[in-house]
C-alpha cells in the first residue's frame, strides 16, 4: 500500500509545480538577495559543511559521497508546494527552485572538485 501512495507524489508534485510554473512570467521572477543568498547556501555552502562534518566523522568512499551529493542537490518542488498550500505568491519559491537547478550543474561538481582537492 506504502507503495501504491509514494508512487503518485512524484507525478503529482511534478503536475502541481508544472501549472504553477505556467502561470508565472518572467516579469514575474525577480531577483532579490536573500533569494540568492538562499541558493548560495543551499548549493554550495551547506554541502561544503557536510564535507568538513562527515570528514571528521572518518566517513569516506561510496558513504561520502552519497552523503555530500545528497546535500548538493537543488531545492526540492516541495517548497513550492508549501508555498501554495499557506496560499502565498509561488513566484519567490518558483524562482529560487529554478535558479537552484539551473546552477546545481555547476555547483554539484563544483562541491566534488573541492571535497576532493582538500578532505
Amino acid at each position: 500500500m506504502i507503495n501504491d501512495i509514494s508512487a503518485i507524489n512524484t507525478p503529482l508534485s511534478m503536475l502541481v509545480i508544472g501549472n504553477s510554473f505556467a502561470n508565472i512570467t518572467l516579469k514575474d521572477c525577480r531577483l532579490s538577495w536573500a533569494l540568492v543568498a538562499a541558493v548560495i547556501l543551499r548549493n554550495l555552502i551547506y554541502p561544503l559543511l557536510t564535507v568538513v562534518v562527515i570528514s571528521f566523522l572518518g566517513i569516506t568512499g561510496m558513504a561520502q559521497a552519497a552523503v555530500v551529493l545528497m546535500m548538493a542537490c537543488p531545492v526540492a518542488g516541495i517548497v513550492v508546494l508549501f508555498t501554495l498550500q499557506q496560499h502565498e505568491d509561488p513566484s519567490p519559491a518558483i524562482t529560487l527552485m529554478s535558479l537552484s537547478t539551473l546552477l546545481s550543474v555547476i555547483t554539484i561538481p563544483l562541491v566534488f572538485i573541492i571535497s576532493r582537492e582538500f578532505f
